[in-house]
């Protein structure tokens, strides 16, 4: 396997969340071009790109977007900055340019993977990274040298069928079934199906779903069979009503149920992290990961920045980061995500160069 980088084109929610969701549309901290004032917002794509998102010469671009109040059920303002709770708190849209720090420049993306990084696996997640004006430029540009490995709830799918003729390019399918149309979803992977077997579909076991029993789960889980995708589902990562879940090598405290509960329906891969090869992820050697801000850390974790994108500088550590890492015992890594990119490898049948 090529060692991975994972860079997030747009932010994830920075503000405490039970529920971490892909949704269809995409929120942004954007300045207001009138005001000058930075708010975080909805970012809604429409049918003509250039209404919504214009791409500027120098990579970066404008957006169309509806500024967002933190407002409870009673209408005074809520701490809980809660991006899927607040959904209809929108403002009418303004033209903004996205806030710095959020925002990636996919021009110095590529120049920094085709610096440092030729060969290697990239893996584009965000947000939604199918929002960001110029990226299919960018996936066709970096596919010359890298494949890509995209992770995308899929909505615009439709607007991207050369992503998915690409043979370089592989997608994890975000299903997040409460809160899809499931007749707009059954649509979207027909018709990947029609261009591409490079994709899976990944769905989330979340402890919401044990308050019916889990009859919500058996629905969800019967569309995706009945549509013969490939998919897996792995376990809720987070907190939800007071308890905290998701660590693959979790104790019944820390599950907030009975183990056995609590891995009924998991795919096996994601249940069993200390695979033989897992010896080959060492972070901060054979993986890194990137923010939207061009932050380049080891991992997940965090330790120790690298370089940044936007520099173009990048440190990479003859031996890696083990020596920082609490999370790896012995020569393993026990990380998820890299069970999970490990899959996605099976699932897709890999990708070849075109």
């Amino acid at each position: 396997m090529n060692p991975i980088f994972e860079v997030s084109l747009t932010p994830h929610c920075n503000f405490k969340c039970d529920y971490c969701i892909a949704s269809t549309i995409e929120f942004v901290s954007a300045k207001n071009d009138k005001t000058g004032e930075t708010t975080l917002g909805w970012l809604f794509p429409t049918t003509k790109k250039e209404d919504s998102m214009i791409l500027q010469p120098d990579g970066e671009y404008k957006v169309q977007y509806s500024p967002m109040i933190w407002q409870g059920s009673n209408g005074n303002e809520t701490e809980e900055k809660c991006i899927a709770r607040n959904r209809k708190n929108k403002q009418p849209p303004v033209i903004g340019t996205p806030d710095g720090v959020v925002a990636m420049n996919l021009q110095k993306l590529v120049l920094f993977i085709q610096t440092h990084l030729s060969g290697w696996d990239i893996v584009l997640s965000g947000g939604e990274p199918l929002i960001v004006p110029g990226i299919d430029e960018c996936i066709a540009e970096i596919t010359k040298t890298n494949n890509v490995k995209l992770l995308s709830n899929c909505f615009l799918i439709k607007k991207h069928k050369n992503l998915l003729l690409n043979p370089r390019v592989a997608i994890k399918v975000g299903y997040h079934p409460e809160f899809r149309n499931h007749e707009e979803f059954k649509e979207k992977m027909e018709f990947m199906k029609l261009h591409t077997d490079r994709f899976y579909v990944n769905f989330v076991k979340h402890p919401r779903m044990e308050k019916d029993n889990f009859k919500s789960f058996f629905k969800y889980k019967k569309i995706l069979e009945d549509l013969e995708v490939k998919y897996d589902v792995t376990m809720f990562k987070g907190k939800w009503e007071g308890k905290s879940y998701g660590t693959l090598w979790e104790d019944e405290e820390i599950a907030g149920m009975p183990l056995g509960k609590n891995k009924e329906h998991i795919s096996e891969h994601s249940l069993d992290p200390l695979t033989k090869d897992n010896f080959m992820w060492n972070p901060g050697k054979t993986f890194m990961t990137a923010y939207a801000d061009g932050r380049i850390l080891e991992c997940h974790n965090a330790v120790v920045e690298m370089g940044n994108i936007n520099d173009n500088t990048l440190n990479i550590e003859p031996d890696g980061f083990r020596k920082e890492l609490g999370c790896i015992s012995g020569a393993r890594c026990q990380c998820d995500s890299m069970n999970g990119y490990r899959y996605m490898n099976k699932a897709c049948g890999g990708c070849e160069k075109g």
